[in-house]
């Protein structure tokens, strides 16, 4: 147990408290919430503009192993997927389903004189793609308040895992801060945000958010070749990369939407 604790510990990445972190922060925060009021389509080329730098980051951060992404088919898809977010939730899973097939085409040749990965290609193509498509998903199926919930949720989980993770001596009580945070959050919502939120809805999501939020943090980690590797639009989307599916399929099982 305690071997798996620190080998998932390991893929926290190591917190740069270096240049304006917290004003980029915020600012992203103010452009993501004024995304979901303005609507499902505005949200979704906002995350879909991060998206590409996301994709392209992760593939540059393999070139110089011997196994790497096709780098169009998984930038390409994963943009779509994220546009395809303003469109609905069946859009996503189907652009989700070409980019599967285009990167199993595509790694068959060589590019750059070594065969591309096809599973990498996936990893990335639809794993930041589809995270990055769930805010769009989100607010236009369960609505404006569930929406910003989720938003709040995952910006203050991030926030409190960044703050108390850059000064603490083990990563996990990063982890920690976060699902105190989450906590906080869904007494806010339960008390206040009824409906859509009803019964348990508030603490089940609550807790997805405090798991998903870090496990799609390591699973960034996974996605990128280099340890040292400069991956900034990556790390701004990580947070959405698990929890942001699993939360938009138990939102629409557990809130009140028509």
């Amino acid at each position: 147990m305690r071997r798996a604790l620190a080998a998932a510990a390991a893929l926290l990445p190591g917190i740069d408290v270096d240049g304006p972190r917290v004003r980029l922060g915020l600012a992203w925060a103010a452009i993501a919430v004024l995304a979901i009021l303005l609507g499902p389509v505005t949200t979704s080329l906002v995350f879909a503009a991060v998206t590409l730098g996301a994709a392209g980051q992760a593939c540059r951060s393999w070139r110089r192993q011997s196994r790497r992404p096709c780098r169009p088919v998984a930038v390409i898809g994963a943009f779509a997927c994220a546009l395809a977010g303003g469109v609905g939730p069946v859009a996503v899973v189907a652009v989700a389903a070409g980019t599967a097939v285009a990167a199993v085409a595509a790694t068959q040749r060589r590019w750059g004189g070594r065969e591309g990965d096809a599973r990498l290609t996936i990893a990335i193509g639809v794993l930041v793609g589809v995270g990055a498509a769930s805010p769009a998903v989100i607010r236009d199926r369960l609505g404006v308040v569930a929406a910003l919930s989720f938003l709040a949720w995952i910006l203050t989980i991030d926030a409190s895992m960044f703050i108390v993770g850059s000064g603490a001596s083990n990563r996990w009580e990063g982890i920690v801060a976060g699902a105190a945070s989450a906590g906080a959050i869904a007494i806010a919502v339960a008390a206040v945000l009824v409906p859509p939120f009803r019964g348990v809805s508030p603490w089940l999501l609550g807790a997805v958010a405090a798991m998903g939020v870090p496990a799609g943090t390591m699973a960034a980690t996974m996605l990128v070749g280099r340890d040292e590797a400069p991956v900034p639009a990556l790390r701004r989307l990580d947070a959405y990369l698990v929890v942001g599916p699993v939360w938009a399929v138990v939102g629409r099982l557990l809130l009140d939407v028509v």
